[in-house]
């Protein structure tokens, strides 16, 4: 797929998002981005843009899913997400949770390790 400039934006401002939130749902993310740059062109684009930008690189890790808030979400449950590269006090994930979330993706074959670390430590990760 590739990438409009809605998509890259939209991906430079959810790691923005990421860093300063610790806990979130998917919904904090779209609303973030939205009073930014605005909506996407195609609705379907949210989960293929967080998970390119953010979650296939072990940026956030889901901790669970609670109700969607948007009453027009097709979803009736949606993902709560912890950031891996949140800090301050009381909101740094230990190593351990991170290492946890990045071995259960290399184990489904979704990330490559190297490319997640590499990636992790140019944005800044907590614990690299």
């Amino acid at each position: 797929m590739e990438k409009s400039e809605w998509n890259v934006q939209a991906a430079g401002l959810m790691l923005v998002f990421v860093k300063e939130h610790y806990e979130f749902v998917g919904e904090d993310v779209n609303h973030y981005v939205e009073s930014v740059i605005g909506p996407p062109e195609e609705a379907n684009s949210w989960g293929w843009v967080f998970q390119d930008a953010i979650a296939s690189k072990g940026f956030a890790v889901s901790v669970g899913a609670e109700p969607a808030k948007k009453k027009s979400s097709k979803a009736r449950l949606t993902r709560r997400w912890v950031s891996t590269l949140c800090v301050g006090e009381g909101h740094l994930m230990s190593i351990s949770d991170q290492l946890k979330g990045i071995r259960a993706r290399v184990v489904e074959r979704k990330i490559d390790l190297n490319e997640a670390l590499r990636q992790a430590f140019v944005a800044g990760a907590s614990t690299i």
